[in-house]
Formats: C-alpha cells, sequence, structure tokens
C-alpha cells in the first residue's frame, strides 16, 4: 500500500500478536490496546481460515456440534425473533436449504435472543424447525448465558450484527460472510457448492 511517496505495510497476524504481548496489562483497558485486540481478532476470522468448533443444546435439547456436519456446506444463519429483516429473510433461507440440500447444504439457524420463549415462539410463528436451530448462547437448563466463554456463538464467529449468514465448506473452513441473500450471494453460493 503506497500512502504519498511512503510505502505502508500491514502487518501479519503473527506480528501485530508479538506487538499484543509486549504491551504491560496495565494497558488492557486503552483504547488503542481494544483496537489492537479488534484489529487481531478480524484478521483472525476471515474467509478461508478454519471454523470454529461448537458444541450447543438445540431447539429439542439434542447436541448440535459442528464436528456432526463434517463433509456438508454448512451456513449459519443468525437471527433474532425481534429482528424483521432476518424474519423478511427467512423464507428464502428455507428455500435455499430445501434447493441445495442435495449438494450437501445444511442451514443451522443461530438466534441471538436472551429470551428463550421469545425465540421458541418465532421458531413455530415463521415455521423455522425445518433446521436445527440453537439460542447463540443458551445453556443446557434452558437459562441463557452472559459469559463468552461459556459458548456465544455469535461472539466466536464475530457477528456483530444481523442478519448475518456465514457458509463453511466441507473442510471446516469459512467459504463466506454475508449479511443478506441476494441472487449475488445466491451465485457465489452455487459455485460453491460445485
Amino acid at each position: 500500500l503506497m500512502l504519498g511517496k511512503e510505502e505502508i505495510v500491514s502487518p501479519s497476524l503473527d506480528e501485530l500478536k508479538e506487538l499484543r504481548g509486549q504491551l504491560n496489562e496495565k494497558l488492557n483497558n486503552h483504547p488503542y490496546t481494544k483496537e489492537l485486540d479488534e484489529i487481531i481478532a478480524n484478521k483472525e476470522f476471515k474467509v478461508g481460515v478454519e471454523a470454529p468448533e461448537f458444541s450447543i443444546k438445540g431447539m429439542d435439547g439434542e447436541d448440535i456440534e459442528l464436528k456432526n456436519f463434517a463433509g456438508k456446506y454448512i451456513l449459519l444463519d443468525f437471527w433474532a425473533s425481534w429482528c424483521g429483516p432476518c424474519l423478511k429473510a427467512a423464507p428464502a433461507i428455507r428455500e435455499l436449504a430445501r434447493k441445495y440440500a442435495d449438494r450437501g447444504l445444511q442451514v443451522i439457524g443461530v438466534s441471538v435472543d436472551d429470551d428463550s420463549a421469545a425465540w421458541r415462539q418465532a421458531l413455530a410463528m415463521h415455521d423455522l424447525d425445518y433446521c436445527p436451530q440453537v439460542l447463540s448462547c443458551e445453556s443446557a437448563d434452558d437459562e441463557a448465558l452472559y459469559f463468552p466463554e461459556e459458548a456465544d456463538l455469535a461472539d466466536l464467529y464475530r457477528v456483530t450484527q444481523i442478519p448475518c449468514l456465514i457458509l463453511i465448506d466441507r473442510e471446516g473452513r469459512i467459504a463466506a460472510r454475508w449479511q443478506r441473500i441476494t441472487p449475488t450471494e445466491e451465485s457465489q453460493l452455487e459455485e460453491t457448492l460445485h
């Protein structure tokens, strides 16, 4: 990258991590340190990287684990019961699941709701039980979790806004990340599934 007459080199992920490791922990709450942490997190989560593994309870209490879908294409659909654009997109995503099932596409719905009753009501009202559905941070005893280390999939997959769709290829790598499905995204999906 050139800026004026000077060349600006983007540091590698390893260089950024090394720099972060050199910072005194007293600086952990400094805005620049937080910005550096965010840059590192975003560099770690890009198309082509290995998808983070997860194990979480589904809508019927079953264990939903990424490794159980090995060899399939997985489309993680991050949504919420209160998200109008998410619910509006639901029929199109259901149609993609039907249309591409024979090519190995499996949709997994991931709700970011913190109210399991609202989530379950939305599942029934919008006919979303066509695919496995999970709460982004749900415990086995149906209590929402508020600690990222306890399995918040939205944090794990760096989802900061919804709707968000993340396509994982057969090798378990992030193949695409979209905010919506338009003909352009469906063409990318179809190309990936070949």
